[in-house]
């Protein structure tokens, strides 16, 4: 691979750009982001587009699709397999009469997102019930969460703690998400989620990339945890979330600082993620081991984790320094 730095924004904080840009013609909010994502595009990427296993990676059963739209934002074309498999959980909701758990959705946008199914249905390993069953729980979920300003007011007294926050982008474009775990200590298991919930809803309202990154890279930094204060339970409820919520967007996840003493939890937490979400999750004894370079451009990634970018020190807005699209992988 080679290369990818940028963030068009430079060191603009994203505050500064109003959270809801564009309305539809009745006044209500649309897609928040469409506009600055257009822009990361057009500037940052231009002609680049992630090969085809980065696409879908594999075929068949064993097959896992990582992006699901063209880069105008429209849906991709599912292949024979893909299509099949949807055709199965279609059948299975018309004979069952259970109808589409989807269209309980409260949300408008969120029921015209019609790459749901598919990212259940393959998160679910293909068997409909499953995905039946995990769309339902999804939907009961969804429709309890706030608006993202909502979650915005309730989640900011958290974020002076530095729990969590975006920072960069990977080789492959990807936003970064830091999570800090010595932080988790410090904070109960609803407020974990809650943090959480906000960071990627934003993330995928405003840092996403239809057709080009639609996933995530996660830093998980054990370097400050000792063994008796790991955080386990909430950990555990925090990767869980992401999994079972937001279907096929983690791209990468690397647990750094990870001493030997705490690779048995580390363990545990994996054994409660399906087999797809606990390969994409590799770990590190040190927080800024040299290979974490080869994912990310030193100027994407903080100093503390061996890059060159400054590190963090304000939590309540992501942080993206100018990206070279020179960095892009090209692979």
């Amino acid at each position: 691979s080679s290369s990818v730095t940028s963030c068009c924004y430079g060191w603009k904080r994203l505050t500064e750009i109003p959270m809801i840009a564009l309305k539809h013609a009745d006044g209500s909010p649309a897609d928040v982001a469409a506009r600055e994502r257009h822009n990361l595009h057009m500037t940052c990427v231009g002609s680049w587009r992630p090969s085809p296993s980065c696409v879908v990676l594999g075929d068949g059963p064993s097959q896992q699709r990582r992006i699901f739209r063209e880069v105008d934002g429209t849906v991709a074309s599912w292949n024979a397999f893909e299509a099949a498999q949807l055709l199965a959980l279609d059948e299975h909701w018309k004979q069952t009469g259970l109808g589409n758990p989807l269209d309980q959705l409260r949300s408008e946008r969120d029921r015209r997102d019609n790459t749901q199914k598919l990212r259940f249905i393959q998160g679910c390993n293909w068997d409909v019930l499953q995905a039946t069953s995990a769309l339902a729980a999804y939907v009961e979920w969804r429709n309890g969460v706030p608006p993202l300003e909502k979650l915005h007011e309730l989640v900011s007294p958290l974020f002076p703690r530095g729990i969590m926050y975006w920072h960069g982008r990977d080789r492959y474009f990807r936003p970064i998400l830091v999570l800090n775990c010595d932080g988790l200590t410090m904070c109960s298991q609803d407020e974990a989620l809650s943090l959480s919930t906000y960071w990627l809803d934003y993330a995928v309202e405003r840092l996403l990339v239809p057709g080009v990154a639609e996933s995530w890279v996660v830093l998980v930094n054990l370097g400050h945890v000792g063994m008796t204060d790991f955080p386990v339970m909430v950990l555990k409820a925090v990767v869980q979330s992401l999994q079972n919520r937001y279907r096929a967007r983690l791209g990468r996840a690397v647990v750094l600082g990870l001493p030997w003493l705490l690779q048995m939890l580390v363990s545990t937490v994996k054994s409660f993620l399906s087999a797809a979400t606990a390969n994409k999750i590799e770990t590190s004894s040190e927080v800024a081991p040299a290979s974490l370079l080869g994912l990310i451009p030193a100027d994407q990634l903080e100093q503390k984790f061996g890059g060159v970018a400054h590190d963090v020190t304000q939590y309540d807005a992501p942080v993206m320094p100018v990206f070279d699209p020179a960095s892009l992988a090209v692979d």
